[in-house]
């Protein structure tokens, strides 16, 4: 039995050597991705379900099935397309019963199976963390985290500066996300924690010993690392995660479109995909993301994590530099008097940082192949949304160094830009970093006049920050450095 594209099939082989065939077309699945396959023998007929109806039958011998004494399910993939990929991110579960079961057995059977993804439960029936936990909003005196449980529960966060976990924090409510802050820490420490959970059942389950780093004293070097729209290959984010934890940066710039489209009636994205990719990094290392369409309407993202200001857009300050982080969505509010654009101008006068950074989903410029104007059906590229005009100029006249952004699956960075042109002085570098997991995209076939480095592929950022140097490296999924540069403060 297996799937190729929008066709399943089923062959059943017979003792006499005779074996039939069916296979039949599918249509999308359950929530764009979800797909229920089940075929039966009844000793009669073979069936082919999909999603509770069945989609193909036929008369067959009855006969008895090869091998039927010691059966086993094997389970195979072809998976040259996606290399970062392991059977268990396809196939969720696989079930052998020793009868043929009934469609109204199968649709009950699917019901099941859609509770739990509705809710967002890796498991049907064991206690654990669908969700973290997950560090965000480091600072040199606390850091927030948040974890969520299958089923309600209290939990205890037991932590300190070595494993003996001196302090505790008591979260006694019964619930399925919680968050909580760790207070009164020491800059620029190492912490050890672990946070227990309890149902009201009186099960208990533990997320095993992890650790944390504060953040740094303004004067203190620093790293961190970007991506950007993780979207619906957790197998890519996982990798990434695993070449990031290699780099131990303070923490991770995630640029939006977390989830390919995580809305409140798809809450299954955050759990299956984001949640069980980037959860053995975001256990450790702190994550400061921007919301990207993939999550507009800001359910989850703000359930999920606590941040400063609105949440949904905030500054936040590590070692001597400043970062805000906008919430691109919102058209209006980018432009002139709108409230991002108000509120970005007035904390921008107001920031003393040596280094000035921004951080939002969508692409102020691009030379992607296609997303604002088909370049191979010779239409004219806007080479980036022009909604971000007015912010261009905010971002030059405030001394903004970098600008961070995703929303096109590939890689690109701009030379110094200002004033429409190349400023190897004073101009803004914009770094597009959406290679984390989205499906990837391609380039216009001719050069753009302000592209200094273009890249398909996934990948990840790093930066380092020393005094008034600014370090930048991208590699790609396999740790290949393809990119750098450098810049140097007066």
């Amino acid at each position: 039995m297996g799937y190729y594209g929008d066709e399943i099939s089923f062959t059943l082989n017979f003792e006499n050597e005779e074996t039939r065939t069916l296979r039949a077309k599918i249509e999308k699945g359950w929530k764009k991705y979800w797909g229920h396959l089940v075929a039966s023998y009844d000793g009669q007929k073979i069936r082919l379900f999909f999603n509770g109806e069945m989609k193909a039958e036929a008369l067959a011998p009855a006969q008895k099935i090869r091998s039927v004494a010691d059966a086993q399910v094997e389970l195979a993939a072809y998976l040259k397309q996606e290399p970062a990929m392991a059977l268990a991110n396809l196939v969720k579960s696989v079930r052998l019963y020793p009868q043929a079961l009934t469609q109204n057995e199968i649709q009950e059977r699917l019901r099941e199976l859609q509770a739990q993804v509705e809710a967002g439960k890796l498991f049907p029936d064991i206690f654990h963390f669908n969700a973290g936990p997950y560090l965000h909003l480091a600072t040199p005196q606390s850091i927030n985290l948040s974890w969520e449980t299958d089923r309600p529960a209290n939990a205890v966060i037991e932590y300190g500066p070595d494993q003996n976990l001196s302090q505790t924090l008591e979260i006694p409510e019964y619930a399925l996300i919680q968050e909580a802050t760790l207070p009164n820490l020491q800059a620029n420490t190492t912490y050890y924690y672990r946070v227990r959970a309890q149902s009201a059942e009186g099960q208990t389950i533990d997320s095993g010993l992890l650790t944390f780093q504060t953040a740094v004293k303004p004067e203190m070097p620093f790293s961190f690392c970007v991506i950007g729209d993780t979207e619906s290959r957790p197998h890519v984010n996982h990798r990434l995660g695993q070449l990031i934890w290699e780099e131990r940066p303070n923490f991770v710039l995630h640029l939006g479109d977390i989830t390919d489209g995580g809305f409140q009636n798809h809450k299954f994205e955050w759990n299956h995909e984001y949640f069980t990719g980037i959860t053995p990094l975001a256990s450790r290392i702190p994550i400061f993301p921007v919301a990207g369409n993939g999550e507009a309407d800001l359910y989850w993202y703000k359930r999920y994590h606590r941040l400063p200001d609105h949440e949904e857009f905030y500054q936040f300050s590590f070692g001597n530099t400043d970062f805000f982080m906008l919430n691109s969505n919102v058209n209006a509010e980018l432009k002139k008097g709108g409230r991002q654009y108000e509120w970005l101008k007035a904390r921008l006068a107001e920031s003393k940082a040596t280094w000035k950074l921004v951080a939002h989903h969508h692409c102020p410029f691009s030379s992607d192949e296609d997303d604002f104007g088909n370049t191979w059906k010779g239409e004219v590229s806007t080479q980036g949304d022009p909604k971000f005009e007015d912010l261009k100029k905010l971002y030059e006249s405030a001394g903004v160094q970098v600008v961070f952004y995703g929303h096109v699956h590939a890689y690109e960075r701009t030379h110094p830009l200002k004033d429409g042109k190349i400023d190897q002085q004073n101009g803004v570098t914009y770094i597009k970093s959406g290679g984390a997991g989205g499906h990837l995209e391609d380039f216009a076939p001719s050069h753009a006049w302000f592209s200094g480095k273009t890249q398909r592929g996934h990948h990840f950022c790093r930066v380092d920050i020393v005094g008034n140097v600014l370090g930048f490296k991208m590699y790609d999924l396999e740790g290949r450095l393809k990119d750098f540069f450098e810049i140097k403060r007066p």
